[in-house]
């Protein structure tokens, strides 16, 4: 994910996005249901089964998750959490009303944040925080930070299903011409396809 830029070339802050979606682009259906995400077999050749998501966190420092995101997660219950401690702020304009369990509470720094501009909140992070990697996660909030040019790094899995309508990762109203360099790209056998890339303008 034209508007507001950053010269985040030089930033400390890098932003990175690991997400799955449909081959046709989109990360979630048309009302943000995500079952299509279970109805694949397992990879048998998946050596982390997750896809590598546990080897992705270790190196993330601090969580941007948008409201409707983290209301999902945290809709799945403690027993699957993913997220272990690492610190979340919680994107959203209605920070009021971000309802944040107990059990998260007990072990993570959960924070809600208004969301008013992707670089208010990076130059808040870098200022006050010792933070190399951040991980955003959200569709709007993605498409948001990639607009702004505090996306750095992308890690895509195509799941093989076309959707056909839904939420898709990448808006039509950023209209900034971005060059990919590719890192690398897995395939595994039950059709799923993971790429990463670095964003080379950013």
């Amino acid at each position: 994910m034209a508007s507001e830029t950053s010269d985040s070339t030089n930033s400390s802050l890098k932003g990175c996005v690991n997400v799955a979606l449909s081959v046709d682009g989109f990360i979630a259906g048309k009302h943000g249901d995500l079952d299509w995400l279970n109805n694949h077999p397992p990879a048998t050749d998946d050596d982390s089964g997750d896809m590598g998501f546990t080897q992705f966190l270790a190196r993330i420092d601090v969580i941007i998750m948008g409201r409707t995101t983290f209301d999902v997660v945290v809709g799945f219950g403690k027993d699957v959490w993913p997220y272990g401690e690492l610190p979340i702020l919680v994107w959203t304009s209605d920070v009021d009303n971000v309802c944040i369990p107990d059990w998260i509470r007990d072990k993570n720094g959960v924070t809600a944040w208004p969301a008013s501009s992707p670089q208010d909140l990076w130059n808040e992070l870098e200022s006050r925080e010792n933070y190399k990697k951040a991980y955003i996660d959200g569709g709007k909030t993605i498409q948001s930070f990639l607009e702004a040019g505090l996306v750095h790094e992308f890690s895509l899995t195509r799941v093989p299903i076309l959707l056909g309508e839904g939420i898709a990762l990448f808006s039509s109203k950023d209209s900034t011409r971005r060059k990919l360099i590719h890192i690398s790209t897995k395939f595994f056998d039950n059709g799923m396809v993971t790429s990463k890339y670095m964003i080379e303008d950013v």
